[in-house]
């Protein structure tokens, strides 16, 4: 399937339709029991739009992120050697932001 604007639109009708019913089924089930699925329900469809708005609003899409890479990772940090050095960085930060509310860490960047 490809990128166009009716695909888009046809998800977007689905979605909406899915959070205005869902939000009757909630308001209409409030007092009773069911009222936690159905606004757990409402509150799940809702978190799904966060993930697309996001992405569509600043003008990077998914499908653009590798040219994005491409074009500026002679200018990004190094990354960690795998989780556990991600988690030592990560440690580290979060104890000498304890001990000094101005410590951060500056990362080694490319000359």
């Amino acid at each position: 399937m490809g990128r166009n604007d009716a695909t888009g639109l046809l998800w977007f009708s689905g979605w909406f339709a899915s959070v205005i019913a869902s939000g009757a089924l909630a308001y209409l089930s409030l007092g009773t029991l069911w009222a936690v699925p159905a606004f757990a329900l409402y509150g799940a469809l809702f978190c799904f739009a966060e993930p697309i708005a996001h992405e569509c609003t600043h003008g990077t899409p998914f499908h653009a992120l590798p040219k994005l890479h491409d074009k500026i990772k002679d200018r990004l940090p190094r990354p960690s050697d795998g989780l556990a050095e991600a988690y030592r960085e990560m440690a580290a930060t979060f104890i000498g932001q304890q001990r000094d509310s101005s410590y951060f860490v500056r990362p080694d960047l490319p000359a």
